[in-house]
């Protein structure tokens, strides 16, 4: 495994799922650009709360960056030439709302330092 900060794009809407012994989880599908035309498609997987409904509160197109471990593999499919397949784990996100509402928390705490 491989622990990274990747940042792209959902594909899809992510998925709530339940595993067989009732453990709730969600999958998403990520675009991760690499260079001018390429692009890695990732399968991330979210099992941690925070992680999970943080995702689950995003939809398709939205920008979104992970703290993961990542598994990398190659597959080839039946038309030929070898391609990435990359998984991950989601310990954490990163959104734009989330930047937006950190500044505003910290705009707000200065102009209360600056009264006070």
């Amino acid at each position: 495994m491989i622990d990274a900060l990747i940042t792209g794009t959902l594909i899809v809407d992510p998925v709530a799922k339940t595993t067989r012994t009732g453990n709730p989880y969600c999958t998403c599908r990520v675009r991760v650009p690499m260079g001018e035309a390429e692009a890695l498609f990732c399968l991330m997987t979210a099992f941690e709360a925070t992680a999970r409904d943080g995702l689950l509160a995003l939809h398709r197109r939205d920008p979104v960056a992970l703290a993961c471990s990542l598994s990398i593999s190659v597959w080839t499919p039946d038309t030929g030439g070898a391609r990435p397949n990359v998984q991950g784990t989601v310990h954490a996100i990163l959104t734009p709302y989330q930047v937006k509402h950190t500044h505003s928390e910290l705009a707000n705490a200065q102009q209360h330092e600056h009264i006070a």
